[in-house]
């Protein structure tokens, strides 16, 4: 499916324990049998974490397999916390118009069909009616197009989120006073920024290139989590941020 030598670098495999109470990437070192344990509580996911190469002019399966890794993350609806209130209105109908012509429906989405193409964690912010008028819109639009060029519609249209490219982390505790816990910590390959819930933009933003160091800190008892504490700065103006996250457990 992937050929490229450079593609192959976009992609990374994931230990996940308990179905998300503990996640995260096997290093260049890291044996895969060492991760699976007898009772099965760990799965390897093989995730696409970068996105440089371009979609268009793949196979049905190639499609398919991202398709459903950006689906699966689109419904955890993190990728949506800079989005405004009016422009998440929109951006949610169109992507559920297109959900549903994948599915292949001919006729419009009830109210629990259309709320089953929102991710529950925005649901309160969205007045229904409105979804429901871009829906309808972007339906007539959808006509022609067959289900796989739906799905690579579907995967232009969430690309163009702010944070698409981005591994969103939920945060329970951090070192930043004026930060409301809980929050989120997202990183890509250039920056790492601190979200506030239904923040429209970044509290605090680290180029990579600033980062001196970092160090997992164990919890320090059994009800902290451990954490990632973070030196950035110069020498001149050196900084320290720490967080408390589930996904830096080792399984």
């Amino acid at each position: 499916m992937v050929s490229d030598p450079n593609e192959l670098e976009e992609f990374a495999i994931f230990a996940n324990k308990n179905k998300g109470e503990m996640v995260r990437p096997l290093r260049p070192g890291d044996y895969i049998h060492d991760f699976l344990l007898q009772d099965n509580s760990v799965t390897l996911e093989f995730k696409r974490v970068t996105w440089k190469a371009t979609l268009k002019g793949r196979s049905e399966l190639y499609v398919q397999v991202h398709f459903s890794q950006v689906r699966h993350e689109y419904m955890q609806g993190k990728a949506l916390l800079l989005s405004p209130q009016d422009k998440l209105e929109m951006f949610t109908g169109t992507v559920s118009a297109i959900l549903h012509k994948i599915k292949g429906m001919n006729t419009p989405p009830d109210k629990q069909e259309l709320l089953s193409y929102i991710p529950s964690s925005v649901q309160n912010r969205l007045n229904l009616q409105s979804v429901q008028q871009y829906l309808m819109q972007e339906l007539r639009s959808l006509h022609n197009l067959t289900v796989q060029q739906a799905k690579l519609r579907f995967l232009e249209t969430v690309s163009a989120l702010p944070l698409f490219d981005y591994t969103i982390f939920s945060i329970q505790r951090i070192s930043e006073p004026d930060v409301i816990s809980p929050c989120f910590v997202a990183v890509n390959d250039h920056q790492l920024i601190i979200l506030q819930n239904n923040s429209q933009k970044p509290h605090t933003t680290v180029s990579l290139q600033d980062v001196q160091s970092m160090r997992t800190l164990r919890p320090l008892d059994s009800n902290t989590l451990p954490g990632v504490e973070l030196h950035y700065g110069s020498a001149a103006n050196p900084r320290t941020l720490w967080v408390e996250l589930q996904e830096v457990s080792t399984c």
